[in-house]
């Protein structure tokens, strides 16, 4: 009743232009199907409707009305709406992540391949897009088909670190995060990757691993190499202990003597190259020794080929690579700690910064074992003096008593009242015997004296 007979009031006024040439279409004849438009209800409210129309005939075909099918659509566009608005941020979030995200349909094939990809592996969308994904090294290919067959069961794995090969060759580790994808009705249709380069994080964890393990090889050396003072345990122990620290074929520890560095332990040489370092003695003024004692820091020789400071001889034609750090107390070089590598490009800084902090504890512990040789030296050269000199003065005390027992007149000599050195005069004289006279010194005196 309240529409009948009246114009449409569904219509908002900005809407009537477009009410007019729908209308229009459909008066000429056309029917309209599906038609998205807006309507106004009766408190105000706009809705999204769809609408159908179509032309009424009479018997003879004359269009003589128009009959509409609406159907509000409005929960549909608010749904549209907000997956346009998801989809937008997804799209967003995938395009600015620095994660590297790519999916794989049932074949395996790349339907996906986001920009952190590209920068994370090198290769361009439209490179890999419908082919298998080329970033898994042949290796590990039957670790992914493991690993996808359960993801399509239906399995979410989270965190897996493993390796992946960029377009160069390269190879990186990554952490993945692999999720099935499902349809409408629930059905699995391909599977997403999300992938993290964690190569940064793994070599600093290496380096700490390292640091640690280098820190408890410093600890347990320091230690072994204190515990005794005796010279040649304490060289045996620095070469037992400096391969935890750097790697090495031959070792050897030279100390610096009248102004030439000798050679006093080594080990991995063969017996000839032994009999030669027996008799070796180097100059100081040597390029790799002088650097040393003017800086106090290593020498590293990664090419001794291409090193012109390196010196060739047939004992040493093997050595491909060289590193040495000097052995210094106080700030005085006493010595050098020197390792030789048969492989090429062997020793780098970092084996030559290990070796110094190495070195440093190894010239402690050298120090100490030289004083207290110096000390036993120093202590037998003194027992020997005593005993000269207390020879001396017992052959001096038996000159004196010689030449005492040969006196004819009687001699005592006493301290507190006991007799220390009777001769053999006062023997005669007194008729006692050393004995008697040194058993009871009192008596016997009172005896003598007593007048006749």
């Amino acid at each position: 009743a309240e529409v009948i007979g009246k114009p449409l009031p569904i219509v908002p006024p900005d809407r009537q232009h477009e009410f007019h040439l729908l209308n229009d279409r459909v008066w000429d004849g056309e029917a309209l199907t599906n038609v998205e438009v807006r309507r106004r209800c009766k408190d105000g409210s706009l809705i999204d409707i769809s609408l159908s129309a179509a032309p009424l005939r009479d018997a003879s075909g004359k269009i003589y009305g128009v009959m509409g099918v609406m159907l509000d659509i409005s929960g549909r566009k608010r749904m549209e709406a907000a997956l346009r608005e998801a989809n937008s941020v997804l799209r967003a979030l995938n395009e600015s992540s620095p994660l590297a995200v790519t999916v794989t349909d049932l074949d395996g094939k790349i339907t996906m391949w986001n920009p952190a990809a590209e920068r994370m592996f090198g290769w361009q969308a439209e490179e890999v897009l419908g082919q298998p994904n080329p970033t898994v090294p042949e290796t590990f290919q039957q670790q992914r088909l493991a690993l996808r067959n359960r993801v399509l069961r239906g399995e979410t794995l989270i965190g897996l670190e493993q390796s992946r090969q960029r377009k160069d060759g390269t190879l990186i580790d990554v952490e993945v995060s692999l999720a099935p994808l499902y349809d409408a009705a629930r059905d699995i249709h391909g599977v997403i990757s999300v992938v993290a380069d964690i190569t940064e994080r793994k070599r600093t964890e290496a380096a700490e691993r390292e640091q640690r393990v280098l820190a408890e090889a410093l600890r347990d050396s320091a230690a072994a190499m204190v515990s005794t003072l005796e010279p040649q345990v304490v060289m045996r122990r620095i070469l037992d202990n400096v391969g935890r620290v750097v790697p090495h074929d031959s070792a050897n520890i030279m100390l610096i003597e009248e102004g030439e560095a000798r050679v006093v332990y080594w080990r991995g040489y063969t017996p000839e190259a032994e009999t030669y370092l027996r008799e070796l003695r180097l100059p100081l003024d040597l390029p790799t020794l002088r650097a040393m004692i003017e800086t106090g820091r290593p020498y590293l020789i990664p090419d001794t080929l291409a090193d012109p400071k390196w010196i060739r001889m047939p004992q040493n034609a093997w050595v491909r690579s060289y590193v040495s750090a000097p052995l210094q107390t106080r700030a005085q070089v006493i010595g050098f700690l020197n390792l030789n590598s048969a492989t090429l490009n062997f020793y780098t800084t970092d084996h030559a910064e290990r070796l110094r902090a190495f070195a440093d504890q190894a010239a402690i512990a050298i120090e100490n074992a030289q004083l207290y040789d110096e000390s036993l030296r120093y202590a037998d050269q003194l027992e020997r003096r005593v005993a000269e000199r207390t020879a001396a003065l017992q052959s001096e005390q038996a000159r004196l008593r010689t030449i005492l027992d040969a006196m004819g007149e009687g001699l005592i000599y006493e301290e507190r009242h006991r007799p220390v050195f009777v001769n053999q005069a006062f023997v005669h004289m007194s008729g006692y015997s050393q004995e008697e006279l040194h058993a009871d010194t009192a008596n016997i005196y009172r005896h003598l004296l007593k007048p006749c």
